[in-house]
């Protein structure tokens, strides 16, 4: 049986010949950084970001958190790209999803610390994770506390982003929304 790998080495988890139409997988590994798609031709790409924001304009319940891809975006990538999705694809995405995002009654699932402390460097894909927090408050001081150590990566911003898609900017010591 045919396999596919990402570009950055990971077996992807749809497997045999390539389709007539472009199918939309994902990688078999624990986090989620692209989604990919096996053209006819059998070359594997990472699906653009302003694909996935299109498809996220069309239904806004196709959502992308953190590293974890909400079932329904993979259905509208594929919808864009005139494609068909993986079926095992959206299978470990929905669990994925479901087990993340969702209590057992079905409720959406608010995490009990929904700031995620990045340092970025603006304009780039770069980004080092620093860990979850309740407040914008403990997301500084656990930055500085990293300056301190001399563990924050040199040149890079602070950014908090809330589980509700919301971003904050640390700038002169206060959070700006962006």
């Amino acid at each position: 049986m045919r396999t596919y790998m990402s570009p950055r080495g990971h077996v992807l988890l749809f497997t045999g010949d390539p389709l007539d139409v472009p199918v939309v997988t994902l990688e078999s590994y624990e986090k989620w950084y692209e989604m990919f798609v096996v053209k006819p031709d059998g070359t594997v790409e990472a699906v653009d970001v302003r694909i996935l924001e299109e498809a996220q304009e069309k239904d806004s319940k196709a959502a992308w958190i953190d590293h974890d891809f909400h079932p329904r975006l993979l259905y509208r990538v594929a919808e864009i790209l005139r494609g068909c999705t993986h079926d095992v694809a959206v299978e470990v995405a929905a669990g994925r999803w479901v087990i993340a995002h969702w209590k057992t009654d079905g409720e959406f699932h608010e995490i009990e610390k929904p700031y995620e402390l990045h340092a970025e460097t603006l304009g780039s894909n770069l980004s080092h994770g620093f860990g979850h927090f309740e407040t914008l408050d403990d997301c500084k001081r656990e930055m500085e506390r990293l300056q301190a150590a001399d563990q924050w990566p040199k040149g890079c911003s602070a950014v908090a982003v809330k589980d509700d898609d919301s971003e904050y900017l640390l700038v002169n010591g206060e959070w700006k929304d962006f």
